[in-house]
């Protein structure tokens, strides 16, 4: 909160009816939004303050202006992160406090977002520099809310998300949303959030206003490009220093994003790409530098579709009809990232998503750096099927670990009537190979059947069978690796979700540490991040971290990642090896999805395979094994001796039992009291694990 100042002085009602009265009928000030930014607003930085200036980013000038056309109902401004959008914004609040007062809503993606633009961007960064914006705030304390402001005048600035109450309520004359492509295309069931919020502007007519600001993040063309196209289509055009014609940096002739413009040696590393990275005008070949952006901007023009831009910057040709102006601002011009350390960005990312096909670094680039939609590598791609995996099964026996295997973790989908189990090592640069796929369709004792959305009791033959299998060591007798980490799917099924929590808790009293479940919800946002934070249960209101947790992944980014993993056919970072037992209808069930239009589509009915290879993955992402000293590896990853001493009674020790009928190696381990493997944990042999330097990791 803002409020840390004394009590003000004591003023009769009358002063302070009047006063109010007086602001909230004051006509209004034909000053324009870039004016009022320039006149009132202060920036912080850290030891001092300094004004806003139009001229540091002119083009964001006409984006303010919208607010004030009647002719403008709709104002759409895409781009990469850190470029400006939300200094509109917050512009155009400013600009509403000193000179026309009006409500604003502020839809921000969800609740934390909306408490941290609150306090963070309207609060420190706006109000709290600039005396002029801190003395309209309302003298109460409690005009001085986390989500919402009001001033002298009556105006208030409310923060919302997107929840199915708040998105219909009363009418507000300004309408912002902020970060649209983060946020889902039908709210409660009730339809699109900006369709929802325009309406609130309805009863003020021409003086209503919409205005979404956002990064790219859909391939699809939904989300904040739907609404560019929707409008008038604007493009940065800027003079060539050489030749004076102007043209569109990172947009080619059709208007497409296009990577063409950026010059780097080719085939050059990171840090190559850094020191010659340069703008390449298309006319004649003029490079431009970091020095030229101030120069080009300063000229830069907005060109709608269907117009052109003269050497003196000006427009001609029919201009577009409709009440939506449209601009995309391309990363390549932003002032605040430097080109070198774009260009070494991309070639960093692109360097990854080669040695592994891991495109999340790239995705990231393109939205957030350059301001453009990535589109996966998958989409459009000719789909996998079983027989392309005819002759992909590699010498070594099923469950058994082949050397080179770091870690080994197990991913479990809950099915109506059996739990299917699927275990992976990998290798710390992402390489990993199948070691065993099985179903548990009924109890150890062999009586019954399994219902997992109805029996907590099924859910505890995990314990034994999954979270605490041991699997020999394909090159060390009498050796085997622990699984370092069981994820299990939680939704789906009515009843799942709560047998999940149960047997969380259950095995966290049989002393399992908690890093080794990973229990795991798929998220419905195709934006979604891999491997989202974990969320936990609330005591008191407050999350406690040692309590039940679950975590959300972004499945249609890992299912990208995955597609591009399966197509790697040579050894290497991110390549998928199978044991020469792999059953068809594994690789069967691996390929029962395809892209369609963006988004991946169940082809056949089973396909738990494919999502058990997703889970495997989604582990490997949050264990991050790149930041691990595996010279010296965590405990979680040790290789353990297993006991020998029930050997000696024929009994066996060093291999894993079959699961549900399949064929053993040999016969089962020494078991304990409960029915787990009996290891004693030792110095992990020399050549287990491929040596790198690095921190060691800790997972949380």
């Amino acid at each position: 909160m803002l409020r840390s100042d004394p009590l003000p002085d004591w003023r009769s009602g009358r002063s302070l009816v009047s006063r109010a009265i007086s602001a909230a009928i004051r006509p209004p000030v034909a000053v324009t939004v870039a004016e009022a930014a320039e006149r009132h607003r202060w920036l912080a930085k850290p030891g001092s303050k300094t004004r806003w200036r139009n001229a540091t980013t002119p083009y964001l000038v006409e984006p303010m202006e919208d607010v004030l056309s009647r002719s403008v109902g709709m104002s759409v401004l895409m781009g990469p992160s850190q470029f400006g959008k939300t200094e509109v914004l917050l512009n155009v609040i400013g600009h509403a406090v000193k000179y026309r007062p009006s409500d604003i809503l502020l839809l921000q993606p969800d609740k934390q977002l909306a408490i941290d633009f609150g306090e963070r961007r309207l609060e420190r960064e706006m109000i709290e520099p600039s005396p002029d914006y801190r003395a309209e705030l309302g003298p109460s304390r409690s005009d001085d809310k986390q989500l919402e402001k009001t001033f002298r005048s009556g105006m208030k600035v409310t923060l919302i998300w997107p929840v199915k109450g708040q998105l219909a309520s009363r009418s507000v004359k300004i309408v912002i949303v902020d970060e649209r492509d983060r946020i889902d295309d039908d709210i409660g069931g009730e339809g699109d959030p900006v369709e929802l919020l325009g309406r609130r502007t309805t009863y003020f007519g021409k003086d209503g206003k919409v205005l979404v600001a956002s990064s790219p993040g859909r391939a699809d063309g939904s989300g904040i490009l739907a609404l560019w196209r929707r409008g008038d289509q604007r493009l940065l055009a800027v003079p060539c220093r050489e030749c004076g014609e102007y043209w569109t940096p990172g947009f080619g002739e059709d208007r497409k994003p296009t990577l063409s413009h950026l010059y780097r040696p080719e085939g050059c590393d990171e840090e190559t790409a850094r020191r010659e990275a340069r703008l390449v005008c298309p006319n004649c070949g003029g490079l431009h530098g970091d020095r030229d952006k101030p120069a080009l901007l300063a000229r830069g023009v907005w060109c709608p579709v269907g117009m052109n831009v003269a050497a003196d910057g000006t427009l001609s040709g029919p201009r577009p009809e409709g009440r939506v102006r449209s601009r995309w601002f391309h990363g390549f011009l932003n002032p605040f990232k430097p080109l070198g350390d774009l260009a070494a960005d991309l070639t960093a990312a692109e360097e990854l998503f080669a040695r592994s096909g891991d495109e999340t670094a790239l995705q990231t680039v393109h939205n957030t750096v350059l301001g453009i939609p990535y589109r996966a590598a998958a989409d459009g791609a000719e789909p996998l099927v079983a027989d392309d995996f005819d002759d992909r099964r590699d010498a070594y026996a099923l469950r058994t670990v082949p050397a080179g295997v770091a870690y080994l973790v197990a991913t479990v989908d809950v099915q109506g009537n059996r739990f299917a189990v699927l275990v992976r090592g990998f290798a710390a640069d992402g390489e990993s190979w199948a070691i065993d796929r099985f179903d548990i369709t009924a109890p150890a004792r062999g009586e019954g059947d399994i219902r997992p959305a109805e029996r907590s009791e099924d859910w505890q033959e995990l314990l034994p069978r999954v979270v605490r299998r041991v699997y020999p060591l394909a090159d060390r007798p009498g050796w085997g690796m622990p699984v370092a980490v069981t994820v299990i799917d939680t939704g789906g099924m009515d009843g799942v979700s709560d047998k999940a929590r149960e047997f969380w808790m259950f095995a966290r009293r049989k002393r399992v540490p908690a890093f080794q479940l990973m229990m795991i919800k798929g998220a419905t946002l195709t934006t979604a991040p891999m491997v989202g934070r974990p969320t936990y249960a609330t005591v008191d209101g407050k999350p406690n971290k040692r309590a039940y947790h679950w975590w959300m992944l972004g499945t249609h980014e890992l299912k990208n990642t995955l597609f591009n993993r399966l197509h790697r056919l040579e050894p290497g970072p991110g390549a998928l090896h199978f044991p020469a037992a792999w059953e068809k209808r594994w690789f069967e069930e691996l390929t029962a999805e395809e892209k369609r239009k963006g988004r991946w589509e169940r082809i056949r009915r089973a396909n738990e395979s494919w999502d058990l290879e997703v889970y495997a993955l989604a582990a490997s992402l949050r264990l991050a094994p790149e930041r691990i000293d595996w010279s010296n590896p965590p405990a979680w990853a040790r290789p353990v001796e297993i006991d020998t001493a029930r050997a000696k009674s024929g009994e066996g020790a060093g291999t894993v039992p079959a699961a549900d009928g399949a064929s053993a190696p040999s016969a089962p381990p020494a078991v304990g009291a409960e029915g787990e493997t009996v290891v004693r944990a030792m110095p992990v042999p020399a050549g287990r694990v491929r040596r790198k330097r690095g921190v060691r990791g800790r997972v949380q």
